[in-house]
């Protein structure tokens, strides 16, 4: 038996698994792959659709040793074969009158809608070209009214903070109780299922993967982290991470996303372990 059987560590990519500049941190590589030689299971949760994931994650499928939470929650994703082993829809028809009070009320700030494998969109503004330069292919241009409804992952507008303002106000008014507005980014903003969040899908990760037993940290730094850190066994983040975060009771704080803090979490751990065997 490895000294981590019984642990499961879910990270966010932007902000806490990768460095500034979207960099590869070798210390976290080194320490993860230590973490998993010795029994433990290493997985990432993201809001990045699973056809952007191998673009800033080259190795996730050797990386990760579970499947992955991708889109925020809506789908989790086998990326050693990949499968698609779970997913989970904005419900109707309440996503509908949310995306006809947005493009009625916030016309200048453009909708994308990620379904399985692309996006669909009216047109491409040109913050969403700058955020997704290098997904421009995987959008499908169309009108509103050509879009099917029924499985969509999730509703998305890239804007200025005026403007997600503006636009976050419309959204809480015509939601139910079925979705989730947050922020995403500073310039990102996102509609998500309840029952298809990062936090959501813990437990029904746990139960896929045979580790109901097990004691799950989950790390990351921003709003859409928020409710996965709350729902996890153990949450932390690091040093970048917003104040609001510092609100969630026994946060481990570990070192800046730039430094390996995916790495200080598994020393954490470790240590943690070794002060429970009474070493």
């Amino acid at each position: 038996m490895g000294k981590f059987d019984g642990v499961i560590i879910v990270s966010d990519i932007d902000g806490t698994f990768l460095g500034k500049g979207s960099r590869m941190v070798p210390e976290n590589v080194e320490a993860i792959e230590y973490f998993k030689k010795e029994g433990g299971a290493f997985t990432i949760a993201t809001g990045r659709e699973i056809m952007n994931i191998p673009s800033v994650v080259p190795n996730v499928s050797e990386l990760c040793n579970i499947p992955v939470i991708a889109c925020n929650g809506a789908c989790i994703w086998n990326a050693a074969t990949g499968e698609i082993v779970h997913e989970e829809f904005l419900p109707e028809p309440e996503i509908s009158r949310m995306a006809d009070a947005a493009r009625t009320l916030c016309p200048d700030v453009q909708m994308r809608i990620s379904v399985r494998g692309e996006f669909w969109t009216e047109r491409l503004g040109e913050m969403t070209k700058k955020t997704f330069y290098n997904m421009l292919d995987h959008f499908r241009i169309m009108p509103y009214e050509s879009m099917p409804h029924g499985r969509w992952y999730k509703l998305g507008w890239d804007g200025t903070e005026e403007q997600l303002g503006r636009l976050r106000k419309v959204l809480e008014e015509s939601a139910g109780e079925g979705c989730l507005v947050q922020l995403g980014h500073q310039t990102i903003m996102e509609v998500q299922s309840k029952k298809g969040t990062k936090g959501a899908m813990l437990n029904t990760l746990k139960r896929l993967t045979g580790r109901e037993r097990s004691v799950l940290y989950a790390i990351g730094d921003y709003e859409n982290d928020y409710g996965m850190l709350q729902m996890a066994d153990r949450r932390a983040m690091p040093k970048n991470g917003i104040d609001k975060l510092r609100t969630l009771p026994d946060m481990i704080e570990v070192c800046d996303h730039d430094e390996g803090a995916i790495a200080g979490l598994i020393g954490y751990i470790e240590e943690e372990l070794r002060r429970g065997q009474g070493g």
